[in-house]
């Protein structure tokens, strides 16, 4: 699996890089708000609000690539690079050697 976020924070996000999404944990179940950017400080997904100690986040229509996931809670903001990485069983066999 990939690196996680963890820190001072509480918060843990996995895994990254992602193929379909990844899933933030929180030690405390309050309310927070997401919002993922793309390299340019575009805002790629609606802002999303968790109530829980857990959200998934889908990535499945986001292009491969590096972004910026923003997590507001109420005293602090993190922000994390997430890496977005599609894998298919075509650009496998397309990858591998042949004999």
């Amino acid at each position: 699996m990939g690196k996680s976020l963890n820190d001072q924070s509480g918060v843990k996000i996995y895994p990254n890089p992602s193929n379909s999404g990844f899933e933030i944990e929180k030690a405390e179940s309050e309310t927070i708000i997401i919002k993922m950017f793309d390299l340019l400080g575009t805002m790629v997904n609606a802002p999303q609000t968790a109530n829980g100690t857990s959200i998934f986040i889908d990535t499945k229509t986001l292009s491969n690539g590096v972004y910026f996931l923003q997590i507001n809670r109420s005293s602090t903001m993190i922000t994390q690079k997430i890496v977005v990485q599609h894998w298919s069983m075509l650009s496998a066999i397309q990858k591998s050697p042949s004999f």
